[in-house]
């Protein structure tokens, strides 16, 4: 593999650092059905539907370790989701309603961190 070594890039009107590009972005979205089917996604290759409010997602590229996950839940606010882990090829997701019992729901997460 071959490196390419820029500071800058630009799409030809405004210019950004390649360190804000490799460092800030998420390395890993997504936006799914309640049955864990994509509808749009970064660095996801599936999601698997496990059960009533539990979903796995594998990424293409893993992570190395050091990562700051946030979701939201786009059906009902009174829900709440989270990661519950994350390993260097995926994250199982778990979504609950506010009283603790599992739900089923559309789901959306990023994931910012470190590549293997």
């Amino acid at each position: 593999m071959s490196n390419l070594v820029v500071s800058n890039i630009s799409d030809g009107t405004t210019s950004v650092g390649t360190g804000y590009v490799v460092n800030g972005s998420a390395k890993a979205w997504l936006e799914a059905s309640s049955s864990a089917s994509l509808n749009n996604s970064h660095n996801i290759s599936s999601g698997v539907d496990n059960g009533t409010g539990n979903y796995t997602y594998s990424f293409v590229s893993s992570f190395s370790g050091n990562w700051s996950p946030s979701g939201i839940v786009t059906q009902n606010s009174s829900y709440i989701e989270y990661l519950q882990t994350l390993s260097a090829g995926s994250g199982q997701l778990r979504i609950s309603s506010d009283s603790g019992s599992p739900v089923d729901s559309l789901n959306a997460m990023t994931i910012h961190g470190d590549l293997a």
